[in-house]
C-alpha cells in the first residue's frame, strides 16, 4: 500500500491530538534498545523533581542521567510500566516519579503543577527495532543489495504508524489502514500478527506499551498482549477461574500489594530464575507439555519450601536466644 494512502489518516489523528495538548516526538530521538524517549523522560524528572535530582547529581555528577535511565528501565522491566507510571521507581534509594496523575482536589497547587507538567507525546512512523533488516549482511560481513537494490544490513526500518507516549514512555501503538486504498482493519491485525515481534521491547507485555490498536476509518480493534503462540481458547480457559469464581473481599490498598511483593522478593525464599522456570512449565502450550512437568514444578517448589523452613528455624532460634538474654 502506498504511504500516501495512510498519511492523510495519520495527519487527521495527529491534528486532533496536538490540539488537545499532545506534542510531537521525533522518531530519531527514540532509544530502540530501551524502548523509551530518553531526553523527554529525563527532562520531565528534572523539571518536576529538582530537589531529588540535585541529590542524585551530587552523587553521580554528569552520569546522573544515565543512572536514572538505567534505574527507570530496569524498574519497568521488573515491576511493569503501568505500576511504574502510577507509583514511580527507585534510583539509589530515592523515589522518582515518571508521571503524576490528576489530584483528587485542587487545593494543592504543587500537585496540580506536577500534573500539568506531564508530557503526552505523539510520534508518526516510529522506527522501534534495534535489530538489523533481514539479509543484514553477506558471509563477508558486507551489506547486501535487497530486491530493489537497497543496501541491507542497516538498522531495521520497520515502523509503527502512530505511537503515543507519556513522559517518554510508550504506552500505545496504532496501525492505520485506509479502506479507500483497498486495505482495512483486517490488514492492520495481520500486520501485528505477522510483522511485529512480541519479543521486541516496545511490545513485551507490561514492560512498555500497554495497548495496541488496529484502526481503519470504520472500526477499531485493540489488544493488550501480542501473543500469537498460545491458542486463544487455552488462554481463555486458563483464566476462567479468575473471572467466574473470584470473590472480592474488603478493599485492599494497591500500594500494599507492591510492598508485600517487595518483602517477599527480599526474603530470599524464592529466586527469580526459579519463578521463571516454574512459569515456563505451567504456562506451556498443550503441545509442549510433558508427563514430567508436575515433578519438575514440585522440585522447584521444594527449594522454596526448604528455604522457608530454614528461615523459620533461624527466627525461632533468634527468639529463644533473645528471650534468654532478657
Amino acid at each position: 500500500m502506498k504511504r500516501t494512502s495512510e498519511a492523510a489518516f495519520e495527519t487527521a489523528i495527529e491534528n486532533v491530538l496536538l490540539a488537545q495538548g499532545y506534542e510531537k516526538h521525533d522518531s530519531r530521538s527514540f532509544d530502540r534498545e530501551r524502548a523509551i524517549f530518553p531526553e523527554v523522560a529525563l527532562d520531565f524528572i528534572r523539571s518536576t523533581q529538582a530537589k531529588t535530582w540535585d541529590k542524585l547529581e551530587a552523587l553521580h555528577g554528569d552520569k546522573t542521567g544515565e543512572r536514572v535511565l538505567e534505574a527507570l528501565c530496569k524498574w519497568m522491566d521488573s515491576h511493569d510500566s503501568l505500576a511504574t507510571l502510577r507509583h514511580g521507581f527507585k534510583c539509589f534509594g530515592k523515589t522518582l516519579r515518571i508521571a503524576f496523575f490528576r489530584p483528587a482536589h485542587g487545593h494543592n497547587p504543587d500537585l496540580e503543577a506536577r500534573y500539568q507538567a506531564n508530557r503526552l507525546g505523539l510520534t508518526r512512523q516510529l522506527h522501534f527495532s534495534p535489530k538489523n533488516d533481514k539479509f543484514a549482511g553477506s558471509e563477508f560481513g558486507q551489506p547486501q543489495a535487497g530486491p530493489k537494490g537497497e543496501r541491507q544490513g542497516r538498522r531495521s526500518q520497520q515502523s509503527l504508524d502512530v505511537t503515543l507516549s507519556v513522559n517518554g514512555v510508550p504506552v500505545a501503538t496504532l496501525e492505520l489502514k485506509n479502506p479507500l486504498s483497498g486495505q482495512t482493519l483486517a490488514n492492520a491485525i495481520h500486520q501485528y500478527r505477522n510483522d511485529r515481534d512480541p519479543r521486541e521491547k516496545i511490545f513485551e507485555f507490561k514492560k512498555r506499551s500497554l495497548v495496541h490498536f488496529a484502526v481503519d476509518t470504520e472500526e477499531v480493534h485493540m489488544a493488550t498482549v501480542l501473543d500469537f503462540v498460545n491458542d486463544p481458547e487455552e488462554v481463555r480457559e486458563a483464566f476462567r477461574q479468575y473471572y467466574e469464581g473470584s470473590v472480592m473481599g474488603e478493599e485492599v490498598d494497591p500500594d500494599r500489594l507492591y510492598e508485600v511483593k517487595a518483602e517477599l522478593d527480599e526474603s530470599g525464599i524464592y529466586l527469580q530464575q526459579e519463578v521463571d522456570a516454574f512459569a515456563a512449565i505451567f504456562f506451556a502450550p498443550k503441545k509442549r507439555q510433558s508427563p514430567s512437568d508436575p515433578k519438575n514444578m514440585n522440585a522447584l517448589l521444594d527449594r522454596a519450601v526448604v528455604r522457608f523452613q530454614d528461615l523459620q528455624e533461624k527466627e525461632e532460634e533468634f527468639e529463644v536466644v533473645g528471650g534468654a538474654s532478657l
